[in-house]
């Protein structure tokens, strides 16, 4: 595997709708009637069903990424991460537009939604 470019993506107006959504990431997590993620249920339930090894790698790398993130509200954390993007265009499109809302609908282990990485290399795969 070969890292060709590497591309960073900060300009002030991607900032400002950041800090919006963080802002309305915190006001979801604090509505009671606004639906949690479940998948931390399931895998308590796991460590005692018979799948132990699986819920204990979640719950592992689940500390991981929190371990690695910032407090960006009392609700709210936030990670760095990669996204393998095949060329410059799309990259540019997923950080003006979002993810396609139609890959944020496929099933992964954590649930539905994008997937990304932490590592560059495992991102470009």
């Amino acid at each position: 595997l070969k890292v060709c470019r590497v591309w960073r993506f900060e300009p002030s107006e991607l900032r400002k709708r950041w800090h919006l959504k963080v802002k309305n990431m915190d006001k979801r997590a604090s509505d009671p009637d606004f639906p949690k993620p479940t998948w931390r249920d399931a895998c308590l339930s796991s460590l005692h069903g018979g799948r132990e090894m699986e819920a204990q790698e979640r719950m592992d790398l689940f500390q991981e990424l929190e371990d690695m993130s910032r407090l960006e509200m009392p609700t709210v954390r936030s990670v760095p991460f990669f996204h393998g993007a095949p060329s410059w265009a799309i990259a540019k499109g997923i950080c003006e537009n979002g993810f396609a809302s139609n890959l944020q609908r496929t099933k992964g282990w954590f649930g539905e939604g994008v997937y990304v990485s932490t590592s560059a290399p495992y991102a470009l795969r």
